[in-house]
């Protein structure tokens, strides 16, 4: 990430940060990722040219209303917690795609929990 911020390439890129996101199905972030958001806003501030889409994501439930809600109040609250920490919410934005887009196998709880996420895609201002 360090190198395309610095590069000022005008591509968005995309990141997963890895790791448990979130305490089971809920929109309670784990001790890692408040940490993971404090280091974003210092981050983002330290490079104003750069706008922040956060994309939720959860496990296939076999409810997908449910799972399209609880990933919109994930990526709102990752966004929400940015903006309290000083990212102007003009460069933010943020969308729920429930279960699409899984990174584990849902038959597995090791996979289903991979699939509990958030994924960023940052694009440098033009």
């Amino acid at each position: 990430m360090v190198d395309w911020l610095a590069s000022n390439d005008d591509t968005e890129r995309r990141f997963e940060l890895g790791g448990r996101e979130f305490d089971g199905r809920s929109v309670e972030p784990t001790i890692e990722s408040k940490v993971r958001i404090t280091r974003g806003i210092q981050i983002l501030k330290a490079n104003p040219n750069v706008d922040l889409h956060v994309i939720g994501y959860t496990a296939a439930s076999g409810d997908e209303a449910a799972d399209i809600k609880l990933s919109q109040a994930r990526a709102k609250w990752i966004v929400d917690a940015l903006r309290d920490g000083g990212v102007a919410g003009s460069r933010l934005t943020s969308e729920g795609r429930g279960g699409a887009d899984p990174i584990g196998d849902n038959n597995t709880a090791q996979g289903r929990a991979a699939n509990e996420r958030v994924a960023m895609i940052l694009r440098h201002r033009r």
